[in-house]
This record gives structure tokens, C-alpha cells and sequence, in this order.
């Protein structure tokens, strides 16, 4: 008996699965893509807002000992002042 026709029923039946599969990876793929690409956007957008916002929100390291230094100074002055006995010329 001759079967080919059944081989090539099975091999056209697999290969239409496998361009079905190819095509579903293709598309899952893309769909990836596309996912990726509006996260990496979203997150330019919130760095560059970070940016903006960051000499507004923190101090640098070096203004806030400067800062500290000058308060340090003024809680000096209000203990020796009060170890002194209220008495501004000592």
C-alpha cells in the first residue's frame, strides 16, 4: 500500500504547527518588546524628575557640615555665655 499521502498529511499538519508556534513566539516576543520599551520611557521620565527635584529634596554633604559648623559655633557662644554668668564682656 502506498501511505504517502498519509506522510504528507502529518508533515503539512506539523508544519502548520510549527509556523502556528513560530508566529505565537513572534507575537509573545514583540508584545515583550513593546512592554520594555514603555517601562525604560516611564523610567527616563522618573530620573529626569528625580534629577529636577534632587537639589530641592537633599542637601549635599558639604552645606549641611557648613551648616552644622555655624550652629555649632552659636551653641558655643550660648555656653560660654551661660557658664560665664549671663555677663556679655565676660
Amino acid at each position: 500500500m502506498d501511505y504517502s499521502w498519509v506522510l504528507q498529511g502529518i508533515y503539512t499538519a506539523a508544519l502548520g504547527l510549527i509556523a502556528y508556534l513560530v508566529r505565537d513566539l513572534k507575537n509573545s516576543i514583540e508584545n515583550k518588546v513593546k512592554k520594555n520599551t514603555s517601562d525604560i520611557e516611564s523610567l527616563q521620565k522618573e530620573l529626569g524628575d528625580l534629577k529636577a527635584d534632587l537639589p530641592f529634596v537633599y542637601v549635599m554633604r558639604e552645606d549641611f557640615v557648613r551648616a552644622m559648623a555655624n550652629v555649632e559655633v552659636k551653641l558655643d557662644k550660648i555656653y560660654d555665655y551661660i557658664t560665664k554668668g549671663g555677663t556679655k564682656n565676660g
